[in-house]
């Protein structure tokens, strides 16, 4: 910016007029009318802009994760690295936002910020009408079975390569990153600065208590949305416990791009400050309003030089930040504290269904419900505690660490509760009939049938050993009833038939889940 115009001039001096304040369009307010404007506008809305964003981010995301990496055939180290993806865009611009931001126009930037999260959220869902038409298999259709067997002539159909769908949503999560950025550096900041200081605290609380409810909300709006179908406008036959039901994860990042959307546009009305801090308002006298304006348009440019070539000292700055280890240590102790809390909400709900057989629904409730909520109690709970007992920051460190040790002890225990892992054939364990080969999934006894390996529909033999598919357990032939459906001339176990349902006596019968749909030992782990 080499000068400033006529009106940035005149800005400048209307902020020090002592009866007001300037509103941005070369007018001054009172303050009691900037006071009514923060409450009524400003502060809701950047409320409402981190409520959604931490809604969609930290609650939403992590309910339907797993519902995304069934839809796309991801695996979890990819859906880990689209959570992760968020981080990245965040931490490539974090520097320049919170150094530039500062000190430009901060609402435009923060409006700008929810903008990018609006479009990262529709990208998100993009895979879902770019993908081709989600069609499951269905086991228990009469009709069908015949597709689940071992054909020994003509070729597997395979879904599209699920790399350019992980692209999308690494792009999207990036995307979102970069827009949340300013969101947390400035509008807290903006708003700090723009209220009394007696009142600083108090708008502040209730700007971090809408983020820490969005997780929670987040969940439960995800709890709702996965338990519909994909499909809005086809009604399906499946449940939700079925393995080819999949949820509708997409309708909530379209809604929330355009809530948060909505939000962003009223603050790029906002000026560039409402107020000044008391600290950095010069004392203004009569003759300083009359001052002539030529004079102070030449200020102005020779701060405003100054403040742009404080760019060449950010890596000066950088160092002498890293050179504080006060800072370093509590910076690396809260980076391993967010790196557990992210990965637990994250992936606590496929936890549940995989452990437990519960839906994705139930478990992303569960989590909405206890997990998230838990955190805000923390967090009050211990704020009260440092300022009843009145502690330093030795003391409240000492309290961090204390808690920190406590906390872990559960984690340990968790390792030791949960349902026996299935003994999935070729993939948890070798098959019976001989080792594994080196496509995992196939053996010597289903090598002659062409089989799909990304179908999952699960059948158990009297080997103990659960098959993905009928398939590639080597059955060929089938026999189907209103109540179950019964597979033949199985080649990967000695007795040649099994059952999908629960049926009448069979010498071996095949079911779905291996663990008890809700047991008890459910609200332990929770707890």
């Amino acid at each position: 910016m080499s000068h400033l115009s006529f009106q940035d001039a005149v800005e400048h001096k209307c902020r020090y007029l002592p009866q007001g304040r300037y509103t941005g369009h070369l007018a001054v307010i009172p303050d009691r009318f900037v006071t009514f404007m923060v409450f009524l506008f400003l502060t809701p809305l950047i409320c409402c802009m981190t409520f959604t964003q931490a809604l969609m981010v930290c609650g939403y995301l992590s309910s339907v994760i797993t519902t995304v990496e069934k839809r796309f055939g991801l695996k979890s180290s990819e859906t880990g690295f689209i959570v992760s993806s968020f981080d990245l865009g965040n931490l490539s611009v974090v520097v320049f936002v919170s150094y530039f931001g500062g000190r430009g126009h901060r609402p435009r930037w923060i409006a700008a910020g929810g903008i990018l999260i609006s479009l990262g959220a529709l990208l998100f869902s993009a895979p879902h009408f770019i993908a081709p038409h989600y069609r499951p298999v269905q086991a228990k259709d009469p009709s069908v079975p015949t597709h689940l067997l071992c054909p020994r002539t003509g070729s597997v159909t395979l879904p599209p390569s699920p790399a350019s769908y992980l692209a999308i949503f690494v792009m999207a999560q990036v995307l979102v990153g970069i827009g949340s950025t300013p969101i947390y550096t400035l509008g807290s900041t903006y708003l700090d600065d723009n209220v009394k200081t007696e009142n600083s605290s108090l708008y502040l609380a209730i700007l971090y208590v809408m983020g820490a409810l969005g997780p929670a909300v987040g969940y439960l709006m995800g709890s709702w949305f996965v338990s519909c179908y994909v499909h809005p406008n086809e009604e399906g036959t499946l449940t939700q416990l079925d393995p080819g039901f999949v949820g509708n994860w997409w309708s909530g990042f379209l809604l929330c791009a355009v809530a948060i959307l909505i939000f962003s546009l009223p603050i790029l009305t906002f000026p560039r400050s409402l107020r000044l801090s008391a600290a950095h308002q010069p004392k203004v006298t009569d003759g300083d309003q009359t001052r002539d304006f030529g004079d102070l348009t030449s200020h102005l440019f020779n701060k405003n030089k100054k403040v742009y070539s404080m760019g060449n000292d950010l890596p000066r700055a950088a160092l002498h930040i890293c050179s504080n280890f006060t800072f370093l240590f509590v910076s690396l102790a809260y980076t391993a504290e967010i790196a557990i809390v992210t990965a637990f909400i994250t992936f606590i709900p496929k936890f549940l269904e995989l452990q437990f057989s519960v839906s994705a629904s139930h478990a992303n409730f569960y989590t909405g419900i206890i997990v998230v909520p838990s955190a805000s109690i923390g967090l009050l709970t211990g704020g009260y505690v440092i300022k009843r007992l009145k502690l330093s920051a030795v003391g409240a460190s000492k309290l961090a660490t204390i808690c920190c040790a406590i906390s872990l002890l559960p984690f340990v225990g968790l390792g030791l509760l949960g349902c026996n892992g299935i003994n999935l054939a070729g993939v948890t364990k070798p098959y019976a009939s001989g080792p594994s080969l080196v496509e995992g999934l196939k053996s010597s006894c289903n090598s002659h049938c062409i089989c799909p390996s990304n179908l999952y529909e699960p059948v158990c033999g009297s080997d103990g050993l659960t098959y993905v598919n009928p398939c590639l357990a080597g059955c060929s032939a089938v026999f189907t009833s209103l109540t179950m459906f019964v597979a033949r001339s199985m080649t990967c176990f000695r007795i040649r038939s099994c059952t999908s349902t629960f049926g009448p006596a069979m010498r071996m019968s095949s079911m779905i889940t291996t663990a008890p749909s809700m047991p008890s030992i459910i609200w332990s782990i929770i707890l």
